[in-house]
């Protein structure tokens, strides 16, 4: 009820007609993009939340993730789940990307929440003091975790 004062009389008189037509809400909602947002407009957007929306360091991973399928959704972008998890995991933030390229690839999104979790779980980890070994000089990070096979890091004085 908060929203309706902000949404313009037009939208409100559009939703209306369109619901006491008898229409679902699916139709409307189909019917309101392509009256409301010209084909040029709806490509615009997906370019700017989905395609050139890059993780932003201190935003939340989940967040990030519900945006951009909330977005894909709403806009009708026609990508795969397979297509906008792959883009998502490219589109993350460096740091964030390089601990998850240790990871297996997800291939939907609810794999992509684990990995999400297991990332999640690897900072909180690391924050405590338990199974992260620093290498000051370089100031890389290894975190040790089961199951994944990782690279020996050479640091001033042989390895970590």
């Amino acid at each position: 009820m908060r929203i309706l004062p902000l949404v313009s009389r037009n939208v409100l008189r559009f939703f209306g007609t369109c619901l006491w037509a008898g229409n679902g809400w699916a139709e409307c909602e189909g019917r309101f993009l392509e009256e409301y947002f010209p084909h040029f407009v709806r490509e615009r957007l997906v370019r700017e939340l989905i395609v050139f929306n890059f993780h932003q360091e201190g935003k939340s991973l989940r967040g990030y993730v519900e945006q951009v399928f909330r977005a894909s959704s709403f806009l009708r972008y026609g990508a795969k789940e397979l297509q906008l998890v792959d883009r998502i995991v490219m589109k993350l933030h460096p740091s964030v990307h390089d601990q998850a390229a240790l990871l297996e690839r997800p291939r939907s999104r609810k794999e992509l929440h684990r990995v999400i979790g297991k990332l999640k779980k690897g900072w909180r980890s690391s924050k405590n003091g338990k199974g992260g070994k620093s290498c000051p000089q370089y100031r890389v990070t290894l975190r040790c975790r089961s199951g994944i096979n990782r690279a020996a890091l050479r640091c001033g004085r042989g390895r970590l």
